[in-house]
């Protein structure tokens, strides 16, 4: 907060204070004397410029110690009951000194004995800087634990906002490699099909370097994306990969982190044996709000090479952008992966 609005905040807050005094007196004085007369108006006015002279240094000189005290004596625990002994201790101090000096200017007209009585103004007078002053303190501690919430809050976003570039400039590396795996062994076996599939890979990569720096991206997206993903891996394969896609009309809206089903269909490809005796089989499907991914489970005898982060990535994507996780697991003969689909209001 700026000086100006600090000061400003400290002015409305008088005009409050003061108003409200002004209307607990006139009802007093009011009730005390008979009604509106000369000893009424003597009376008001007196406490008017009173309250104009004392809530205005009150508010003035607490602001200052309140500064000091917040800069030297932080609220936590080491310094919470020094910082209470010197704000009780400052407090009395004023008010004894306030009342000193309000003794000095006595009323035009005593509606009582003990408006004379120095105990009695003193009393007063505390009351008066006690609640100023604790209202101040809870203003600041306030303040301060909002400006606190904002840094966290800030603090967090910078650190999900770290994690997902972490992760993203994982991915890339990932399917480069993969893609390359790909290459080197596929130039040994077809010249025409090695230079088909640079071409498509060129296209394919510059894809993923454009989506990739989205957190998430719409079904429809990471579909048409998986359609050229899944003509490079058919260049290799033939009719040895079967894909079977059949997505409800209505998820096609929803999100998914980027990426997300080349790394599941890049996995299934990697990890299970593809063959003319043995073709692997894929399906997508859509069921509610979540994504299957299922395919055959026929593992290589050899575990093949990888750098092994492709689910982790997925998962720790997930956890920093919803409350759901992606879950895997083998049934019936099957690998299946489930997506939660990301529902985004407008």
């Amino acid at each position: 907060m700026n000086t100006l609005a600090f000061w400003r905040n400290r002015l409305l807050f008088f005009a409050v204070i003061w108003s409200f005094t002004m209307a607990v007196a006139s009802f007093v004085i009011i009730v005390s004397t008979g009604g509106v007369n000369r000893l009424y108006w003597d009376t008001i006015s007196n406490i008017a410029i009173r309250g104009v002279c004392n809530f205005g240094c009150y508010i003035v000189i607490f602001s200052i110690v309140i500064e000091v005290l917040s800069h030297y004596f932080p609220y936590n625990g080491r310094y919470l009951f020094i910082r209470l002994f010197i704000s009780a201790m400052i407090g009395l101090s004023i008010a004894y000194l306030s009342a000193n000096i309000n003794a000095l200017f006595p009323f035009p007209a005593a509606m009582t004995a003990a408006q004379d009585d120095f105990l009695f103004i003193f009393i007063i007078t505390f009351f008066q800087c006690g609640m100023i002053f604790t209202t101040l303190e809870i203003w600041e501690m306030i303040k301060r634990n909002r400006n606190l919430n904002v840094t966290l809050t800030q603090m967090e976003k910078e650190k999900i906002t770290s994690q997902l570039q972490a992760l993203r400039q994982q991915i890339n590396p990932h399917f480069l490699f993969n893609s390359l795996n790909v290459l080197s062994e596929l130039i040994h076996e077809d010249i025409e099909k090695s230079d088909l599939f640079i071409q498509h890979f060129a296209r394919v990569y510059r894809y993923v370097l454009q989506i990739n720096q989205e957190t998430v991206v719409t079904l429809l997206q990471e579909l048409a994306f998986l359609d050229s993903y899944i003509f490079l891996q058919k260049i290799r394969f033939g009719e040895n990969l079967q894909v079977e896609i059949g997505v409800a009309k209505a998820a096609l809206q929803q999100y998914v982190p980027p990426l997300s089903l080349q790394v599941l269909f890049e996995n299934a490809i990697k990890h299970n044996t593809i063959s003319t005796a043995g073709p692997l089989r894929i399906e997508l499907k859509s069921e509610g709000d979540i994504l299957k991914i299922v395919n055959t489970l026929q593992r290589h005898n050899t575990p093949p090479n990888g750098t092994g982060v492709g689910q982790v990535n997925l998962k720790n994507k997930y956890e920093l952008i919803s409350e759901q996780s992606p879950d895997f697991y083998i049934a019936n003969g099957r690998y299946i992966a489930e997506l939660p689909l990301i529902r985004i209001s407008p």
